[in-house]
């Protein structure tokens, strides 16, 4: 939004509520607009839409994919332009893939030719030279995902993790609570809480032992977060899971009222 208001007027149409009840903008409104831009996944929410949204005729819709590209199929006959970093699914920082439409024309003429995707698509993607390093990963990545089976099989794989994920965290609802609600979680963000920070220091320091690292949540929202991108083995997914479990049936047994066996 910042950066956005240096080449023309941008507003909010919607936003992830703050809290723990976090939903995807899905009813956006495109009234005035000269185009419209979202995040798909949000990674710091954990939000995600499920479909995107439909914007009405005319009205170019910019997504950031960054976070879900790769894990699942893009309703491309809504998108006008979409872009994806390559540190999440992709491989490692330095690369940007970008997709859109040919007929595309950019509002902002006055941008430095850095910041034009006119001008990067008349250099062929080489308006400088290439970080050839992360090119080359993301070609290995490339590669891999063929090896899975295609978009298809990292598509079905990734709901699947999710839902291991979710259900282990709602099995223990009395221990964790979801940010998102449950119509817009993330299926490769997911962010939760416990009921206060010393139980999520115990529960990092626990997942830590099964090999889990990296569970604080984005700094702007706190809590907890763990990201199921492509390149995350399933032993790690499996291992969250195992952690939610046992750390939510541990905590649920020393809260439990103790029986009175006195005579």
């Amino acid at each position: 939004m910042k950066h956005g208001c240096s080449a023309g007027s941008s507003s909010t149409a919607a936003s992830p509520l703050p809290r723990s009840a976090c939903r995807s903008g899905e009813r956006l409104t495109d009234k005035g607009m000269d185009y419209v831009h979202i995040t798909s996944s949000n990674t710091d929410r954990g939000t995600q839409f499920s479909t995107l949204p439909q914007m009405r005729s005319g009205v170019p819709l910019f997504v950031d994919a960054s976070s879900d590209f790769l894990t699942r199929a893009v309703e491309w006959d809504k998108v006008s332009l979409l872009y994806a970093t390559s540190h999440k699914n992709l491989g490692t920082a330095g690369v940007c893939v970008v997709v859109m439409r040919r007929d595309l024309r950019p509002c902002a003429r006055h941008l430095p030719s850095f910041a034009s995707l006119d001008a990067w698509r008349e250099a062929e993607s080489m308006l400088n030279t290439p970080v050839t390093g992360a090119v080359h990963v993301l070609r290995l990545m490339l590669q891999w995902c063929l090896s899975m089976g295609g978009l298809a099989a990292l598509e079905e794989r990734s709901r699947i993790r999710a839902d291991r994920v979710y259900t282990a965290l709602d099995t223990h609802a009395a221990t964790f609570a979801g940010l998102a609600r449950p119509d817009s979680r993330s299926r490769v963000s997911i962010t939760f809480r416990l009921e206060n920070e010393a139980q999520e220091q115990a529960f990092t320091e626990h997942a830590r032992t099964l090999g889990l690292h990296g569970l604080a949540g984005y700094r702007l929202c706190g809590h907890l977060r763990a990201c199921l991108f492509n390149a995350v083995p399933d032993e790690g997914v499996e291992a969250l899971v195992t952690a939610i479990e046992t750390f939510g049936t541990t905590l649920a047994a020393s809260d439990a009222p103790r029986k009175d066996v006195s005579t």
